[in-house]
């Protein structure tokens, strides 16, 4: 088992503060006032580096064929953004290149909207109905905005900006071994009685300049189902990366659900160099975001799960 080497980042994004009113929910809050039962809820989003591969941050978040390790950037990075882009905006500072650890210097802030991508073209424009997940065809703009049933308040639409409502990283991987498996996991980890909001966390990505995949990360299991009937969908090879990554004794065996992006074929050998774009939103057209979830809290924890290959 690997070496418990690590980078922990709470503000990879940050501390999620649970202070959220979604798409299918009445807006109660505003800047003085929560509807929470009084109390602040909070996401710890963390990444974790793997030694066997290094990363870093491409600086114009820009898919380029001939991208080299310097169109990266790692270590005390800045990152400046476009409101309403899908992702986008420009990484800079830090040290030029791959390597181990991508701190952040930001926080999100207070959350009272959620996330969703449209394909309307202004603000004004924008409605439940041209407003979907991060794969909706044809989108034009990201957007945060309160709502009452399948209606959006268009008062509340407002540009979403990456890295403050939503966890935006363009990644470049390259291995620093030959890798017979290489697997970025995204792992939702309840610590409620029940899943909650958690189930409407989306994880969207897209490898080297593809179409973008959305993951419902807890799919078919809502935000009444109770976490201990949770069944984690990662084997024990991966969990033991977590737990060597994570510094914890044990994984979640329950509570949790994560979703699974295969590097195998495209960052195996030390030559290569994939880019991937990778989203984690709380997605605002999910069914399962709904006030009766808001008293979950959780973590979502980022990591590789990698197999060094038999020489």
């Amino acid at each position: 088992m690997k070496s418990k080497f690590y980078f922990k980042i709470i503000a990879l994004l940050l501390m999620f503060t649970f202070v959220f009113v979604f798409f299918a929910c009445d807006e109660k809050d505003n800047d003085n006032e929560q509807d929470n039962s009084g109390d602040e809820k909070y996401y710890n989003i963390s990444f974790a580096c793997n030694p066997d591969v290094n990363v870093g941050l491409k600086k114009d978040n820009t898919y380029d064929p001939n991208a080299t390790a310097e169109s990266f950037v790692y270590g005390d990075v800045s990152y400046a953004c476009v409101a309403g882009g899908i992702g986008g905006g420009t990484w800079s500072n830090g040290t030029v290149g791959l390597g181990q650890m991508i701190p952040h210097n930001f926080i999100s802030g207070k959350q009272i909207k959620a996330v969703g991508v449209t394909t309307a073209t202004n603000l004004e424009d924008v409605s439940f109905v041209n407003t979907g997940c991060w794969n909706t065809k044809d989108g034009k703009m990201a957007i945060k905005a309160n709502g009452n049933g399948a209606e959006l308040d268009p008062s509340t639409v407002e540009h979403a900006v990456a890295n403050q409502n939503y966890v935006y990283l363009f990644l470049g991987v390259q291995p620093t071994k030959e890798l017979a498996a290489n697997k970025l996991i995204v792992l939702v980890d309840s610590s409620s009685t029940n899943v909650g909001l958690l189930a409407a966390f989306h994880v969207a990505y897209r490898i080297n300049g593809s179409e973008w995949i959305d993951i419902d990360v807890f799919g078919n299991y809502h935000y009444l189902t109770r976490s201990n009937d949770v069944v984690i969908n990662l084997n024990e090879s991966q969990l033991g990366s977590y737990i060597d990554f994570f510094g914890v004794e044990t994984p979640p065996t329950t509570e949790a659900q994560a979703a699974v992006i295969d590097l195998s074929d495209i960052a195996a050998n030390t030559s290569d160099l994939a880019q991937i774009e990778l989203v984690v939103y709380i997605a605002g057209p999910d069914s399962d975001c709904v006030t009766a979830g808001l008293n979950a809290t959780g973590d979502i924890n980022i990591f590789f799960h990698t197999v060094v290959a038999d020489n």
